[in-house]
């Protein structure tokens, strides 16, 4: 039995994720070496204070509290042994997304809760750009032509329903090859976005400007007329 508690201590304080055992009052009892890095605090710094004052943020803490409740007087949860993505807080308080995944232990002596905990920031940046850059021109931040061909259709919905109008126009840079050839891309790119700034000052925040690639551009004006 004590070699296996070792075995098991060994492993807790090596894993990469955060593992964080607390007891049914929702007390902190155990707090790994990964807690430390992940979450900024020191084992001695949390043991005995209530978990969902130490990681949880202040607005999602009720709901923790009545979901530990409900797990007290009826043993059952929704969220025992599956994985769910949620907010955390570091102990500078800043707010991070992390997977996380709760188990029940129960021995002859005592029952437990051992939460598992991963951040999943960069992860989450990795999808949210993936996500962006199948909608948005990289350089200048504009829909490309996937949001375009979405908003257009969503125009076109609109105004047969509302027999209403709106406005398309494209514009194409004159000379622009001669800013690259001359000055090199890196000038090209300035002048794409500064451009794109300028266009945006010009348009309503219901309209869309789409870059199409190169130097061609599109302007999707809702609701306007020819006029």
């Amino acid at each position: 039995l004590f070699a296996s508690e070792q075995r098991a201590q060994l492993v807790m304080e090596n894993a990469l994720d955060a593992i964080i055992n607390m007891d049914t009052a929702g007390l902190i009892i155990e707090w790994n070496k990964a807690a430390e890095r992940i979450f900024g605090y020191k084992r001695s710094e949390v043991l005995g204070r209530r978990l969902a004052e130490t990681i949880v943020p202040e607005v999602y803490r009720e709901a923790h509290n009545q979901g530990l409740q409900r797990l007290q007087h009826s043993g059952a949860s929704k969220l025992l042994g599956r994985s769910i993505e949620i907010t955390a807080l570091r102990n500078n308080g800043t707010e991070f997304p992390v997977e996380l995944t709760i188990i029940e232990i129960v021995s002859h002596t005592q029952r437990y809760y051992s939460a598992f905990l991963r951040d999943i920031t960069r992860r989450k940046d990795y999808e949210a750009r993936i996500k962006f850059l199948a909608n948005y021109d990289a350089l200048t931040g504009l829909p490309n032509r996937n949001l375009l061909n979405e908003r257009v259709t969503q125009e076109i919905t609109e105004a047969e329903i509302q027999a209403s109008q709106f406005t398309l126009m494209f514009l194409d840079l004159d000379h622009f090859k001669d800013v690259n050839d001359s000055l090199g891309h890196r000038y090209g790119d300035r002048l794409l976005v500064e451009l794109t700034r300028r266009f945006q000052n010009l348009v309503r925040p219901e309209d869309t400007i789409c870059r199409l690639g190169g130097d061609e551009f599109v302007f999707l004006l809702a609701g306007a007329d020819h006029d």
